[in-house]
């Protein structure tokens, strides 16, 4: 079961947090783990095993009461490897760029939060960088240093920072850091480790809250630019879509709502035919009934 650390803040504070991993146990081969002394820090995470490539990595997009968070597990990633240089070190569908990071698929390390790969340091900084703002930014980390978790906003201004503590060798023990603030937008992060020693899993990005209207056009904006989704199928649910957005500019709540219920129920029929990938028709579903909850409160 994943853990995630979630902090309130009042309009125009930010804060920052750590945690503790605890409720893992750990997984070993039965061989056991390769664990570290300190007198074995040169290499660190990477245990020096051939490079392989990958593919896709995930991404888990849940949307909550309007605001949307994208959690990147590096699962997918190649054996260190670096994570997608031929898209500018974007992960599609994360919101944020990863350059000089690489993914780990084996190494000196276990028990980390999803999965099996991670996101290694190869340098004593890296950034990473989002394609649309946002206000809180978490991850996990295992290190031999202390980890420090700076934010900017679009000015270069410093909004956040938080310190973690080192907690490797060995590295078994995954803590939560993170940032949020209230008033600023995140556009890009650093992450201060050191080489090979730092490395962090379920990298996590929410965005402000949208209001209603800015829901429904996002999920307006996703199906039309769905390659998976003929035409004839997308101008039929743009068509609920646009009427919601209609009668919202009305006040006509009600019939809002009831637009965008027959737009689920759309959905998931589609899902049950087979027409549209439940992942994809998943979140579509979710983000409208949100903006069902948040008209009917």
């Amino acid at each position: 079961m994943r853990m995630f650390i979630r902090s309130s803040v009042a309009l125009g504070l930010l804060v920052g947090f750590t945690g503790a991993c605890s409720d893992r146990q750990p997984t070993m081969p039965d061989d056991g783990p390769l664990l570290l002394t300190t007198a074995d820090e040169t290499l660190g995470l990477y245990d020096g095993s051939e490079p392989t490539p990958g593919g896709s990595h995930e991404v888990i997009t849940t949307v909550t009461n309007g605001t949307v968070c994208r959690l990147t597990t590096f699962e997918g990633g190649g054996n260190f490897e670096d994570i997608h240089p031929e898209l500018n070190f974007s992960i599609p569908g994360s919101n944020a760029r990863f350059p000089g990071w690489k993914t780990l698929t084996s190494g000196n390390y276990f028990n980390n939060p999803s999965g099996v790969t991670i996101g290694l340091m190869t340098s004593f900084s890296h950034e990473i960088t989002f394609e649309s703002p946002v206000v809180s930014v978490s991850f996990f980390y295992a290190s031999i240093p202390d980890v420090t978790l700076q934010a900017f906003d679009a000015a270069e201004t410093l909004v956040a920072t938080v310190t973690g503590s080192a907690n490797a060798p060995p590295f078994s023990t995954w803590e939560a850091l993170g940032v949020a603030v209230a008033q600023n937008v995140i556009t890009r992060v650093t992450v201060s480790g050191q080489t090979f020693q730092t490395a962090i899993d379920d990298f996590e990005n929410c965005g402000p809250p949208l209001t209603p209207e800015q829901q429904i056009q996002a999920i307006l904006d996703e199906i039309l630019a769905n390659p998976d989704v003929n035409a004839g199928l997308a101008g039929s649910l743009a068509s609920k879509l646009e009427t919601v957005l209609a009668k919202l500019d009305k006040d006509n709540v009600g019939a809002a709502i009831n637009q965008l219920q027959a737009f689920i129920n759309q959905i998931q029929a589609l899902i049950q035919a087979g027409t549209l990938a439940q992942p994809d028709g998943q979140i579509l579903i979710d983000v409208a009934q949100g903006v069902i909850d948040q008209l009917s409160a």
